[in-house]
């Protein structure tokens, strides 16, 4: 019995058009189409891989190929509804295993809920290996102390419904070994990444273009998560200088790991702003931390313009905050230890 769907979950259409953005520097190679597959470039991120957001595309093959970072997962086992009763006496002592198929280092497990076909386990556990771009494998299985555990059902989500924006919701299982006609089994879960703060220091930036008719442009920096409103941050104005320093350590509070972030820095004017040059930095150059100088593309000039960047993650005192801000949710439910068991085999789908 395998892990991959007989019903696939539909996921909201997007538009095939990729949205306009200010120039950004990429860190990706370009996917080579294939000479027996349509040579026309993904419309999503010309076959990079992202899009100009640094978001993944799952739309073309390249970007189900790319190598993404580590970002550790919450996953929230809230309940299930329906289960089938795979027990003589009693009813099935119901528990979730999840992990990405073939990476045995992903496994989680929940704890066992005894004698309940609607069991609430209301239980966050963390997978700190997972990559971006795997999908996840959902199994619940019946505990039984004499034999093998039974199948209740299992559920494959792919990474573009949870990845970006996260999932709360329902899922309906699949082979749950009853009868057609019977209620469908359900499984209520929540998934999202972690969210830290982070400072960013903007050092300075030089070569900058001049944008003015008199004087110097007069440059500042703006920094946000392109595919995440609300998260924009911006330095002060530095006036009559094309190598501004700047110095200014500000804080981005609420950062989902995983993440791209883009630095636009503008010259400010009486009425609107000139761009003087803009960057991407992707997850994987974000994740452990930054300190280096970066090139600005769009820099409407022949020259090269760079920016000079520290991006520290969290902060102790507002992860204090955020801490002492959550609320634990007990369980409702006797629950049993289980060991360490291994994933269940066959023909679970691959992860890309």
């Amino acid at each position: 019995m395998g892990c991959s769907n007989s019903k696939k979950q539909q996921t909201p259409s997007e538009s095939t058009e990729a949205p306009e953005q200010p120039p950004t520097l990429l860190n990706v190679k370009t996917q080579e189409p294939t000479a027996d597959k349509d040579d026309a470039a993904c419309k999503n991120c010309a076959n990079k891989g992202r899009d100009d957001n640094g978001r993944r595309c799952y739309k073309c093959e390249a970007g189900q190929k790319l190598d993404g970072p580590v970002v550790p997962l919450k996953i929230t086992f809230l309940s299930a509804q329906g289960l089938r009763n795979a027990d003589w006496i009693g009813k099935s002592d119901p528990y979730v295993i999840c992990e990405v198929p073939q990476k045995p280092n992903t496994k989680i497990q929940t704890n066992v809920i005894m004698d309940n076909l609607e069991p609430e386990w209301n239980e966050e556990l963390e997978m700190p290996e997972y990559c971006e771009g795997d999908s996840l494998c959902f199994t619940v299985k019946d505990k039984d102390p004499s034999k093998s555990d039974d199948y209740l059902g299992t559920f494959t989500m792919k990474p573009d419904q949870f990845y970006d924006d996260g999932f709360d919701g329902e899922v309906n299982l699949t082979d749950t070994g009853k009868k057609a006609g019977q209620s469908e089994s359900v499984l209520k879960l929540k998934i999202f990444r972690r969210v830290v703060p982070l400072k960013i220091t903007f050092v300075s930036a030089r070569a900058l273009r001049n944008a003015d008719w008199v004087g110097k442009s007069d440059p500042y920096v703006i920094a946000e998560v392109p595919t995440r409103p609300g998260t924009k941050i911006q330095t002060r104005v530095v006036e009559d200088k094309l190598d501004p320093e700047w110095n200014e350590e500000l804080d981005m509070q609420e950062y989902h790991v995983g993440d791209p972030l883009r630095f636009t820095v503008k010259d400010k004017d009486l009425v609107g702003s000139d761009m003087l040059g803009c960057v991407v930095l992707m997850p994987d150059q974000v994740k452990d931390g930054f300190d280096d100088e970066v090139k600005l593309e769009g820099t409407g000039h022949a020259g090269e313009s760079f920016l000079k960047l520290k991006i520290k993650i969290g902060d102790e005192k507002l992860q204090e905050q955020a801490e002492d801000t959550q609320v634990e949710v007990p369980p409702s439910h006797p629950q049993v230890e289980l060991d360490d068991k291994s994933a269940p085999k066959g023909g679970c789908c691959l992860s890309k």
